[in-house]
């Protein structure tokens, strides 16, 4: 399996767990450990400054647990898990139709990669001009 079937299978999996969360109450412990992996699998595979990364609704847990009625957590609950599942299925739809290689990492990667390569290029030719 290469690493982007991979990657959209994880988020494919992170998406179906979404209704299993909807049926938890609001204050259980699998909605953080969701939030984590979603979180770590987003940053590991596009970046912290991607747009992938900036689509995941980051927000403390704590908000739902301040004293609030019952009715309205759940709410926030719902909305929090909408907002995860709305960006879930816009990362799979659009990687699923461009790939991975076009994301902004990846091209920064191989500029990064490329100037450096550049660089030492020019440093090697400096110091064997220095030294003749």
């Amino acid at each position: 399996m290469t690493g982007k079937n991979k990657t959209l299978e994880l988020l494919k999996q992170a998406l179906n767990e979404i209704s299993h969360l909807r049926e938890l109450p609001c204050d259980n412990e699998e909605f953080k450990l969701f939030r984590y992996n979603v979180k770590d699998i987003i940053e590991a595979v596009f970046g912290k400054d991607s747009p992938e990364y900036k689509r995941i609704p980051i927000m403390p847990i704590e908000t739902l647990t301040f004293p609030k009625a019952e009715a309205q957590v759940k709410q926030e609950y719902d909305e929090r898990l909408d907002g995860y599942q709305t960006a879930l299925k816009s990362i799979i739809q659009k990687h699923e139709k461009i790939g991975f290689e076009k994301t902004p990492v990846t091209i920064c990667k191989k500029i990064w990669n490329e100037c450096k390569d550049f660089i030492a290029t020019i440093i090697a030719k400096f110091m064997a001009e220095k030294t003749k």
